[in-house]
């Protein structure tokens, strides 16, 4: 691909992550009925951090396999839609009767919050009814790709820096071995759920019935990173409201880059490691 079609696909991402910004925005301003200063700064680092990923993505070579292509299949949509109902039917039951959700899994006993997430996993086999297999999708990663993911990962956590830094006026930081191992153990744990269940579930078999539907690339990624943004207004509790729809702009943007990055590399594999990665956001030095 040549740099004039990789600079008009870098202006499709620009438009969609500015949007997505502005809506994040919206959110802070009718949450707290006025607009002040830290909200622009927030929303714009934040889309200056995805933003400065996907160009990442776009223009730094990882010698991808082009032989190889991204499964495909209209019939997809069928387990994609099966397994988002059973995981937002989950995710009520957790909330209504267990307390569970994404704002309370850290106060909860770490050995429930795992069984409860590898149920939540297993769902994605249901794709097997339908012929649509895990060896459906690819699962390489090179050791340049892994690299390029902690690249990806180094630049949330500055970008993390400088939001701590210009909002709070100082920075909080996280070192040495009591780190290394808690980031060890929280992305591991991240691994299951969500990034395996959501990048199988939104990168592998949405795109693929997207694309089996011959949609290209660029809209697929669109409506993938709009529809995984909307389904989090479920992850939160029973306790839904038009705010925190507007909140989940930010799970666009992410989710946008997330499916740049599955295009990319067209493995789930990379995906799924920065995708735990990025559940761990930490501030570091």
């Amino acid at each position: 691909m040549d740099n004039k079609m990789k600079v008009k696909k870098l202006s499709l991402d620009f438009g969609v992550l500015i949007i997505a910004a502005i809506v994040y925005f919206t959110y802070f301003a009718v949450a707290k009925h006025k607009v002040e200063l830290w909200m622009i700064l927030k929303a714009l680092i934040e889309f200056l951090t995805a933003f400065i990923c996907v160009a990442i993505i776009e223009f730094i070579s990882i010698r991808e396999n082009r032989s190889i292509e991204i499964f495909s299949s209209k019939t997809a949509i069928i387990p994609f839609c099966i397994i988002f109902s059973l995981n937002i039917f989950s995710a009520i039951i957790l909330d209504r009767f267990f307390g569970l959700n994404n704002s309370t899994t850290g106060k909860s006993n770490f050995t429930i919050v795992f069984l409860f997430q590898l149920v939540i996993t297993s769902y994605i086999l249901i794709s097997y009814l339908f012929k649509i297999k895990l060896s459906s999708f690819k699962w390489n990663i090179s050791k340049k790709t892994f690299l390029y993911i902690i690249l990806l990962f180094l630049i949330i956590n500055i970008s993390d820096l400088i939001n701590s830094l210009l909002l709070n006026g100082k920075i909080i930081t996280a070192t040495g071995h009591n780190y290394i191992v808690w980031l060890f153990i929280s992305t591991s744990f991240h691994i299951f759920y969500p990034a395996l269940c959501e990048e199988v579930l939104w990168r592998g078999i949405l795109i693929s019935a997207l694309r089996g539907m011959r949609i290209k690339n660029e809209y697929c990624n669109i409506i993938q990173a709009v529809l995984f943004g909307l389904a989090h207004t479920f992850m939160i509790g029973t306790n839904i409201s038009f705010i925190f729809v507007l909140h989940t702009a930010v799970q666009m943007i992410w989710g946008y880059v997330f499916g740049k990055l599955y295009f990319k590399t067209k493995s789930l594999v990379p995906g799924m490691i920065f995708h735990a990665l990025f559940n761990t956001r930490y501030f570091i030095v």
